[in-house]
């Protein structure tokens, strides 16, 4: 005689039937009316809560696994322990040629662009502007010309498509707890620039760099 119950299946009515056979071969109700008896209100009860655990149950292990999760909140947190960041929006990116000619006398050997340099171009009617992000230098090749050059010493000096702006956050008790917020939905992040200021008057800070562009960790 069987006496093992399956319930693989969360179908309420698939698991009604199931209790049903299993009490029809048990001799105490073996010629039992399950359908005209009091009984068939305790098996309803029985497969509801065998589907809503079952239910539960499934929910709570595919919530468990980055692959399985359905929900928003489930996938944010198993990303984060992951130590994943979201990719933003990436700004366009175009390569400039540049130099200048200066024929006077008592010239610089060299030439500075700034940070922040804009550029203007106009596609189809429409102005786009670019910048630098870091400044580039130009020396002097001895007739007066400067040709301006990245750090690898390459002549392409790339130029973003965006204006550069600055959000200030003040940083409150360390019991609280610290979350900052930058209100800009087309930021690109690759080009974050974080500066931690000893206080809100001081001109000194220190330069945080993302850790994926780090090339060691120290004590420091």
């Amino acid at each position: 005689m069987a006496t093992n119950i399956t319930s693989t299946q969360l179908d309420f009515d698939s698991i009604k039937n199931k209790l049903k056979t299993f009490f029809a071969q048990q001799s105490e109700f073996e010629d039992y009316n399950f359908e005209a008896a009091g009984l068939s209100n305790l098996l309803d009860v029985l497969a509801y809560n065998t589907h809503f655990n079952g239910l539960v149950a499934n929910f709570a292990l595919n919530e468990s696994f980055l692959t399985t999760a359905q929900l928003r909140s489930s996938v944010l947190s198993h990303a984060e322990s992951l130590g994943y960041t979201p990719r933003s929006k990436t700004s366009a990116t175009a390569y400039l040629n540049l130099q200048i000619t200066n024929t006077n006398s008592g010239r610089s050997g060299t030439v500075t662009l700034p940070a922040n340099t804009k550029f203007t171009a106009t596609v189809d009617g429409i102005s786009y502007t670019f910048q630098t992000l870091v400044p580039y230098t130009a020396t002097d090749n001895g007739s007066g010309v400067y040709r301006f050059q990245t750090g690898a010493g390459s002549y392409s000096i790339p130029v973003i498509e965006g204006v550069s702006t600055t959000k200030t956050f003040y940083v409150g008790e360390s019991s609280e707890r610290q979350l900052y917020i930058i209100p800009d939905e087309n930021l690109d992040s690759s080009t974050l620039d974080v500066k931690v200021y000893n206080s809100a008057n001081s001109s000194e800070f220190t330069q945080y760099t993302d850790l994926d562009a780090a090339s060691s960790v120290t004590s420091t």
